[in-house]
C-alpha cells in the first residue's frame, strides 16, 4: 500500500553546542496538501527543514519520503530524491549570474559532454522565471538584484527538476502583493500535481489563505496540529508564544504621535534633495524630528537604493543633510558620526558578523565607548551591551554567543542594539520585521515607539502595507526610482499607496 505521506519527520532530535533545537519533533505533509509550520524564531521550524533537505544531519529521528526511509546528506542529494527547500537565508553567489544560480550544482551540459550549455540554460532559467511572473535577465550578476529578486530566484530555483515536497521558509518576506499572489498561484499549480508543501510564513493572514494543516512548535517540541480550517489567528499566536498577545499595537494606539499632520514649527532632521544614481531619478524628501517616516513601494521601485544612498553606501548625485550638517562625501562612517544608523534589510548579507559574538557585533559601530587606555576593554564592551540585553529583550542573554545561532528576530534586536549604542538620532529601519515571529514583532514596534517618543527620527520601509498603514506618521511612495506620492496619516489607506505604486499621480 503506497504511503499518503509525501514525507514524514519521526522522533527527530537536534542539538547544537548550548542549544536544543529540536526534541522528539514529528510532522507529516500528505501528498497535495500545503502543510503550514509555525512557531516564534528559535522554536526549530529552519532547523527542521535544514535536516529534510540535507543540511543538518539529525542526531536521532527517521525521515520517509513516500513511505520510504532515507537519509539525506546534503541538499544536492535530497534534491536528486525529489526535495527542495526555498531558503529564508538566500543561498545564492553573489559574482554568478541568475541562471548560474538557478542550475548551481545542476548544470544544464552538451549532450555527452561537460561543458556547459550556457544559452540553453539561459532559456531554461527565463522560462523557470516566467513561470513564477518574472522578468529579469538571466545574465545578470546576483550582486545587481536587491533581495525581492533574488528572493523569486531562489522560489524558481525550487521548481527546477521533479519535486515530490518543496518547503518554502519566509517565502514572502520581501515580496510584493502582486508577487505573492503569483506565488500562490505556482503552490496551487504543485498542490493539483500531488506535491507536499510545507510553509513557514510570520505572516498569520498568509496561513489562513493557502493552508491545509496547520503543527506548531515552541522551544524545539510540538505543540499541536490539525486541520487549519480548526485555527483562527488568535489561537495560532497563543500556540506559538505560549500566552495571549494582546499588546500588539493597532493603529490607533500610535495616534499619539501628531507630527505628521502638523508641518508648521517641526525640526528637520534629515534632508535629501536631487539624489541621483543608476536607479533613483531626482529624489527629495525631508524627515522630521518625531516622526516615523514610511517609504512603501512595489518591489523595484528604488526604496533600498534610496536609503542606500542616504548612508553613503552607494554613490549618488544629490545633497544630504543630517541634522542640519552637510554630507557633502557621504560614506556609512561619516552618516555614524552625523547621528544616522541604518538598519538594513539583509541582515546575513549586510548587517551581521556572522562568527563573532553578540557583543563584538553590537559594538563594533562604537568602539570608543569600550576603549580604556586607548585599548579596547572587554569589560567595558561588556558593561556598553549589557543594558541593551534587558531592553531589547535579546535571547539567550549570553553576549559571548556567535551571533549566526540566534534567531532571526534577535540577531535584528542586535543590529538594533548596534545603532543605539552609537547615539544615533535618525535611523533608518529598511524590512525591521522581515523574516520574525509576531512576539518579536510587537517588540520592535514597541521600540519604534519609545523612540520617536525620546525624539528620535525614524525612516520605515517595508513591503507589508499593514505595517506601513500602522506604524507612519506620514508615507512616501515611490515608483521606479522616483516619489510619486505622499500622504499624510489620515490620508493614507492601501487603496491609495497602491495607485502611487502602480500609476504614479
Amino acid at each position: 500500500m503506497e504511503s499518503p505521506y509525501a514525507v514524514e519527520l519521526i522522533d527527530v532530535y537536534k542539538s547544537f553546542p548550548g542549544v536544543k533545537a529540536l526534541s522528539a519533533v514529528s510532522l507529516a505533509v500528505k501528498a497535495g496538501e500545503v502543510h503550514a509550520l509555525l512557531g516564534e524564531n528559535g522554536a526549530g521550524k529552519s532547523t527542521l527543514l535544514k535536516i529534510l533537505s540535507g543540511v543538518y544531519i539529525p542526531d536521532r529521528g527517521i525521515v520517509k519520503l513516500e513511505g520510504k526511509e532515507i537519509r539525506p546528506a546534503s541538499p544536492s542529494h535530497a534534491h536528486h530524491m525529489g526535495i527542495s527547500l526555498v531558503h529564508q537565508e538566500l543561498q545564492q553567489v553573489p559574482e554568478l549570474s541568475v541562471a548560474e544560480n538557478l542550475f548551481l550544482a545542476q548544470e544544464i551540459h552538451y549532450p555527452g559532454r561537460i561543458v556547459i550549455n550556457r544559452r540553453r540554460s539561459a532559456v531554461l532559467a527565463a522560462e523557470l522565471l516566467a513561470r513564477i511572473g518574472v522578468t529579469i535577465d538571466a545574465r545578470a550578476k546576483i550582486k545587481t538584484l536587491g533581495i525581492a529578486e533574488r528572493q523569486m530566484i531562489e522560489i524558481a530555483k525550487a521548481l527546477w527538476g521533479k519535486a515530490k515536497v518543496i518547503a518554502f521558509d519566509e517565502p514572502t518576506s520581501s515580496l510584493s502583493k502582486a508577487e505573492v499572489n503569483q506565488l500562490f498561484r505556482v503552490i496551487k499549480e504543485l498542490k493539483e500535481k500531488g506535491v507536499g508543501i510545507i510553509y513557514v510564513s510570520h505572516r498569520l493572514e498568509e496561513i489562513g489563505a493557502i493552508a491545509d494543516t496547520i503543527s506548531i512548535l515552541r522551544d524545539g517540541q510540538n505543540i499541536i496540529s490539525g486541520p487549519a480550517s480548526e485555527f483562527d489567528e488568535a489561537r495560532m499566536v497563543k500556540s506559538m508564544v505560549g500566552r495571549d498577545l494582546s499588546s500588539l499595537p493597532q493603529r490607533a494606539d500610535i495616534a499619539g504621535n501628531k507630527v505628521a499632520e502638523d508641518s508648521g514649527n517641526r525640526r528637520i532632521v534629515l534632508q535629501a534633495r536631487g539624489l541621483t544614481n543608476r536607479r533613483l531619478k531626482d529624489v527629495s524628501f525631508s524627515l522630521y524630528q518625531g516622526e516615523i517616516l514610511g517609504v512603501a513601494g512595489l518591489v523595484g521601485s528604488g526604496r533600498t537604493e534610496l536609503m542606500r544612498a542616504v548612508y553613503g553606501a552607494d554613490e549618488a548625485l544629490g545633497k544630504v543633510e543630517i541634522l542640519g550638517r552637510d554630507m557633502a562625501k557621504r560614506s556609512p562612517q561619516k552618516s555614524i558620526k552625523a547621528g544616522l544608523g541604518l538598519i538594513p534589510e539583509d541582515r546575513k548579507g549586510q548587517a551581521i558578523l556572522r562568527l563573532m559574538s553578540i557583543k563584538n557585533n553590537i559594538v563594533i559601530s562604537s568602539l570608543k565607548n569600550a576603549e580604556r587606555f586607548g585599548l579596547l576593554s572587554g569589560r567595558k564592551m561588556s558593561q556598553a551591551v549589557a543594558a541593551f540585553f534587558d531592553r531589547l529583550m535579546i535571547r539567550p542573554r549570553d553576549p559571548e554567543m556567535v551571533i549566526a545561532n540566534l534567531s532571526g528576530g534577535n540577531q535584528q534586536k542586535a543590529v538594533v542594539a548596534r545603532s543605539l549604542l552609537a547615539n544615533s538620532s535618525v535611523l533608518i529601519f529598511d524590512e525591521p520585521t522581515r523574516g520574525i515571529d509576531i512576539g518579536a514583532k510587537a517588540d520592535i514596534y514597541t521600540l519604534m515607539r519609545e523612540l520617536v517618543a525620546q525624539g528620535k527620527s525614524i525612516m520605515m520601509v517595508s513591503s507589508e502595507l499593514p505595517e506601513i498603514l500602522l506604524m507612519s506618521d506620514r508615507i512616501i511612495v515611490m515608483k521606479e526610482g522616483r516619489i510619486t506620492g505622499e500622504l499624510s496619516r489620515s490620508e493614507a489607506d492601501e487603496e491609495r499607496i497602491m495607485q502611487y505604486a502602480t500609476g504614479g499621480n
